[in-house]
């Protein structure tokens, strides 16, 4: 009986991940193939829950794809803190195997990290941090160029 209750949790462990999982995930969608689905799609890019819009053209070939930070479903952008804000900056270099170059647009008090990848331009556009507990606005865009 004992060796049964130490055994137990790991066989419950082992058949949790072993579940297939239909969560979709921001690397299923690719610019210049056919949207197969929604359009806008709540996931969480590297911890950042929010909403990706998914825009195509009249055949429904995806021409460019905007996330924006939500906690309902797409209704209201949410801000991110800092420590979140780099690790989506992180993961986006990582997927994309390149670093960002930064710009800064005083007017706005926005910056804005650009690369080129595949013939697309991928832009984060991030507001300013005020101090290190402040959040601030992340609209993350791809799009053919």
């Amino acid at each position: 009986m004992n060796k049964f209750l130490i055994i137990a949790p790991f066989f419950f462990l082992l058949l949790l991940s072993s579940i297939p999982s239909v969560a979709q995930a921001f690397t299923d969608y690719k610019i210049g193939e056919r949207l197969e689905g929604k359009d806008m799609i709540n996931m969480d890019i590297a911890g950042v829950s929010g909403t990706l819009f998914v825009y195509t053209n009249n055949r429904k070939i995806i021409r460019s794809m905007g996330f924006v930070p939500s906690k309902d479903g797409g209704n209201t952008p949410a801000e991110v803190y800092q420590g979140e804000f780099v690790r989506f900056k992180t993961f986006m270099e990582q997927y994309y195997q390149s670093g960002f170059e930064r710009t800064i647009d005083n007017n706005q008090q926005k910056q804005h990290y650009k690369l080129k990848y595949n013939g697309c331009n991928v832009v984060i556009t991030i507001g300013e941090f005020g101090d290190t507990f402040s959040t601030a606005s992340l609209v993350f865009m791809i799009n053919k160029i």
